[in-house]
């Protein structure tokens, strides 16, 4: 038998040990990101509030006019969609490293969501960092399923205002000649600077008939190619990778690529529809893992009253 202060002292570490592990990854760790915080613009795109900014958590400084520094927002670089308050989907080069050929770590990454201005937070904006990537082929980044999913460390507060909301997801194949919406805040000229408020471009969906004539070898099934609407400057570019599809009122695919830019290419996405059970496992086992420590939570605080009894 244990003598009773070394079952007590057994007993508190139990339950720090339990609390931390529990609250590990739950905790909101959402916040104000700058102290110049101004109520929130009101954006053009009913869309908006489904996007979020992704970007690197490294901040690049620069000068402002009054000769201070400031970097909220200058790092992002890929578009993500709210599918839950704890997980964004985005394009799977977008948490790959080209340059050192790594995944991304989720440690240099943060979400911003709430700001339809990249650059001007509100009172509704929410930063968080990621707790964990998961891109549909571990092995490999690939553009034949260009797909990943950013878990949140903690949870995005949506019902703090109409400023955020989840995206429903495409339950069916979208249909060609359909015409869409992608939001992002990509270049609006070949080597320009990222736009500053969210942008909205109208896309037709094509046939994959007309898909595989244009692109024979990289188009495969899951994908969705479209073409942007005349009066757009350009193709998908720079900073609208990830970005959302939103055909109707569902998100139907994920920016993968364009041409350089040119929009007398269509556009590839991934089709939302076709990787549905993969995003859904990926919740599921989520939900697995929680349960599981809850029931093992539960089996370690027992065994300690059982040492006491």
């Amino acid at each position: 038998m244990f003598h009773l202060q070394n079952v007590w002292t057994l007993r508190l570490w139990l339950s720090v040990l339990l609390m931390l592990w529990t609250l590990d990854g739950c905790e909101g760790n959402y916040y104000l990101a700058h102290p110049n915080a101004t109520e929130p613009e009101e954006s053009e795109h009913p869309y908006a509030k489904y996007v979020v900014s992704i970007q690197s958590i490294s901040p690049k400084m620069k000068s402002n006019r009054s000769g201070g520094h400031y970097y909220f927002g200058v790092n992002h670089y890929c578009v993500g969609t709210i599918i839950s308050p704890t997980y964004i989907l985005t394009a799977s080069h977008c948490v790959f490293d080209n340059r050192l050929r790594r995944l991304l770590q989720p440690h240099e990454l943060l979400v911003i969501a709430g700001t339809p201005n990249r650059l001007r937070p509100t009172v509704h904006t929410q930063v968080l960092r990621v707790q964990g990537l998961r891109p549909y082929m571990r092995g490999k980044i690939g553009h034949k399923h260009d797909l990943a999913l950013m878990r949140l460390q903690g949870m995005l507060e949506l019902n703090l205002s109409r400023a955020l909301g989840i995206a429903e997801m495409a339950l069916l194949p979208p249909r060609p000649f359909s015409n869409c919406t992608v939001l992002g805040w990509g270049q609006s000229f070949v080597r320009g600077p990222f736009a500053e408020l969210v942008t909205q471009r109208i896309f037709q969906l094509q046939t994959d008939r007309a898909c595989h004539k244009i692109f024979p070898i990289s188009f495969k099934h899951g994908m969705i190619c479209a073409t942007v609407h005349a009066d757009a400057p350009l193709d998908v570019c720079r900073g609208d990778s990830g970005g959302p599809l939103f055909c109707g009122t569902k998100l139907t695919g994920i920016v993968s690529r364009g041409v350089r830019c040119d929009k007398s290419y269509p556009a590839i996405f991934t089709g939302v529809f076709w990787h549905r059970h993969w995003i859904q496992t990926v919740y599921s086992r989520a939900g697995r893992s929680w349960l599981a420590k809850l029931l093992l939570a539960l089996t370690i605080w027992r065994f300690s009253n059982l040492l006491v009894d």
